[in-house]
């Protein structure tokens, strides 16, 4: 019945990269529909001028080809025959646009409805898997960058709350809100490569995911180095991510404060002891040992090895100094980290925790758009479903 699953078994976590994309078909007869307050609407296949031409036109069914399937979704050059009854289960979206659209026999390929995604044909292809294979996606299982952005992109877009969801608080849990989370984050739980900051970052502007943003730039200025946040990188699915000049200029002048605070505040204690130490002598050998210590490390300077500022390691434990001042050294330690992280989103131009917090309990559906001068501009994002790509 089905003739390929993704190329690779029956639920694989792979990516294999999709041929170039032909030519979309020349005629469209497009039927726009508004819900939920995005702009949708439903593109079928109404090429009819010659049947030659129609049927000669070749496409990529190297993902998800259910013989039985009763519907055909194109996305770029490729195409999938699947169930419009799980796709209409999962996505009112799809449901209304089933509904009003009522194709004649010239809309029909293989005796099968066309309807075209405008989407990455990649993304599409883990959308569908993901709805007609419940194994496909775990969100409890290290998943590829491609698999969970496809999930939280198309899940949003296409209203599938589960997919959305899954996908937001596994994304959420490797960037987090709350401070003690993020000392605690699941670094594995998604596909390690050193451009997730900025992936993360654009993908999270992109669907309006507002609390995303503050941990991606953090990670931005202390972890990538300079001539990466000029450049850019190259993402997983072959494709160039880079900021836009003012969020490079931000992120520069952010790494400069940031490494004055590292060292004036949250390693402050090196530098002086309280007037209650008991051992002058030896606590300031025990500094003196910690600071070449991390500077050896490179841990005095961002990017620095590439933990960013609450990467820093102290051993506490046996770090050797008198009780006074191990007490006020460890508590500025705990405060000045506490307190920059309390305050990182307006470091960036962001609503304070606060307000994020408050905008977790509103679904997100616009795309948002920062600025180094001024709190971040959220502003109406169009879906671009059937009708050509979304601006």
């Amino acid at each position: 019945m089905l003739r390929h699953v993704c190329s690779a078994g029956l639920f694989p976590h792979v990516d294999h990269a999709l041929e170039a994309p032909l030519p979309l078909l020349p005629s469209l007869k497009t039927y726009p529909l508004l819900h939920q307050s995005f702009f949708v609407a439903v593109s079928i296949d109404m090429d009819v001028t010659s049947p030659k031409n129609s049927t000669e036109e070749t496409f990529d069914h190297s993902s998800v080809w259910f013989e039985d399937g009763n519907i055909i979704v194109q996305a770029e050059s490729a195409q999938f025959r699947v169930y419009r009854g799980i796709l209409a289960m999962n996505s009112s979206v799809l449901r209304g646009m089933f509904e009003l659209a009522q194709p004649d026999e010239s809309d029909m390929q293989d005796g099968c409805p066309v309807v075209h995604f405008y989407d990455s044909a990649q993304d599409v292809r883990h959308f569908l898997c993901a709805l007609h294979f419940p194994r496909y996606y775990h969100p409890s299982e290290t998943t590829s960058w491609n698999i969970v952005s496809a999930m939280l992109r198309l899940g949003k877009k296409y209203a599938v709350h589960h997919l959305h969801e899954s996908a937001f608080k596994q994304i959420s849990a490797l960037y987090p809100i709350k401070f003690a989370d993020w000392c605690t984050r699941p670094m594995h739980s998604i596909q390690q490569f050193i451009a997730r900051p900025l992936a993360v970052y654009q993908l999270a502007k992109e669907t309006g995911h507002l609390s995303l943003l503050p941990g991606c730039l953090y990670s931005m200025t202390t972890v990538h180095r300079g001539e990466d946040i000029i450049h850019g990188f190259t993402l997983p699915d072959g494709s160039h991510a880079e900021l836009e000049p003012h969020e490079k200029l931000l992120i520069l002048q952010n790494r400069a404060k940031f490494t004055v605070y590292l060292r004036e505040s949250v390693l402050g204690f090196l530098f002086k002891s309280p007037p209650s130490c008991q051992s002058s002598k030896m606590c300031s050998l025990v500094k003196y040992a910690t600071l070449q210590k991390l500077h050896a490390d490179n841990s005095l300077d961002l990017p620095g090895r590439g933990t960013g500022l609450f990467g820093v390691e102290i051993a506490w434990e046996s770090i050797g100094f008198c009780a006074p001042c191990y007490a006020a050294a460890f508590v500025q330690w705990k405060n000045a980290r506490e307190d920059f992280w309390n305050n990182l989103p307006q470091m960036f131009n962001l609503p304070s925790w606060k307000e994020i917090e408050k905008s977790l309990d509103v679904p997100p559906s616009r795309s948002i758009q920062t600025g180094c001068c001024g709190r971040a501009v959220v502003r109406p994002r169009r879906l671009g479903f059937g009708a050509g790509p979304a601006t």
